[in-house]
């Protein structure tokens, strides 16, 4: 391994990293690097090896230092790579205050709807851990739940309305939508 290979894994990581955040987010296009396997990530490593790294001939990287960049860029853009950093450090250290889940919903759109519930969520259990003690953590959790499942159920209303509007007049109803669109 030569600081070389560690360098340009660390380059193209960043490039990588700040290209998806440019693409999804600023100009709204397809995701690219949208499941546990980057195949952007992947075909232009082998893009890379196959077209520009012969026409480099003295400065070409070796085969080990092809795999230690990719390697580089893998873990920091890949989704798996955090969860199980993640989960190793919360089996590690129980009182880790990030689970692993964050980064299945971290960059969807459920996700960015939900974010300040979950935040909210995480803040009301905080404060009643701290300051109420586990027994009020216990007795709050029916509430919760009532909560949970108060909301689902208002999702649900529309939705019998709506099927009973259907099968009274044969006409499609009105779209509900629970999240904004």
């Amino acid at each position: 391994m030569t600081w070389r290979a560690v360098l340009a894994g660390l380059v193209a990581g960043a490039f990588v990293c700040a290209f998806c955040y440019f693409n999804d987010n600023v100009m709204r296009q397809t995701m690219f690097i949208g499941n546990s396997m980057p195949i952007s990530v992947y075909g232009g490593l082998i893009l890379f090896v196959l077209l520009i790294n012969p026409l480099l001939k003295r400065w070409a990287f070796s085969a080990g230092e092809l795999a230690v960049a990719l390697a580089l860029v893998s873990v920091m853009c890949t989704v798996p790579s955090l969860m199980r950093t993640f989960t190793a450090i919360r089996l590690r250290w129980p009182k880790w205050p990030l689970h692993p889940v964050l980064f299945l919903i971290w960059n969807t759109y459920g996700g960015r709807m939900f974010a300040a519930s979950f935040l909210g969520g995480w803040g009301i259990k905080v404060l009643v851990t701290q300051y109420a003690g586990a027994s009020w953590y216990q007795r709050l959790k029916p509430l919760m739940f009532g909560l949970i499942a108060g909301e689902m159920l208002g999702g649900l209303v529309p939705i019998a309305i709506g099927f009973v509007y259907w099968l009274a007049t044969g006409l499609p109803p009105k779209v509900f939508n629970i999240l904004p669109p």
